[in-house]
C-alpha cells in the first residue's frame, strides 16, 4: 500500500489539516516532508492536525517526521495534534509515549 498525504488550510479556524492515508513510512514521506514543513513554517495556521484514521502502518522515520513537525510548531507558537489513529497505531504511539510530545485525540 502506498502513502497519500493531502493538506488543506482552513482560514476560519486558522488550521492546517493534513490527511495521511496508507503506510506512513519515512521513505515515502520524504516527498511530502519539505512541502508540509514549509506549510507549517508559513505561520498561516495556528493549529496543525494530522488526521490519521486511514493510516495502516507507521515506522520510526515517520514518527521522527512528526516530532520534527512538533518542534517547528512549538518554536513558532503553533499547536499540533494527531487525530483519529487506528487502534494498532494508537497502541504503538502509547508504547513509544508519543503523546508526551504530541497530543493525540481520543
Amino acid at each position: 500500500m502506498s502513502l497519500s498525504i493531502e493538506h488543506k488550510y482552513h482560514p476560519k479556524e486558522r488550521a492546517l489539516i493534513i490527511h495521511v492515508e496508507g503506510e506512513f513510512k519515512g521513505i515515502n514521506a520524504v516527498d511530502f516532508e519539505k512541502d508540509i514543513l514549509g506549510e507549517i513554517r508559513s505561520g498561516k495556521a495556528k493549529n496543525v492536525v494530522f488526521e490519521l484514521s486511514k493510516v495502516v502502518y507507521v515506522d520510526s522515520a515517520a514518527i521522527e517526521f512528526l516530532f520534527s513537525c512538533a518542534k517547528v510548531c512549538k518554536d513558532s507558537g503553533q499547536s499540533i495534534k494527531l487525530s483519529q489513529p487506528r487502534d494498532n497505531i494508537r497502541k504503538l504511539f502509547n508504547i513509544l509515549r508519543v503523546e508526551q510530545i504530541i497530543p493525540i485525540d481520543k
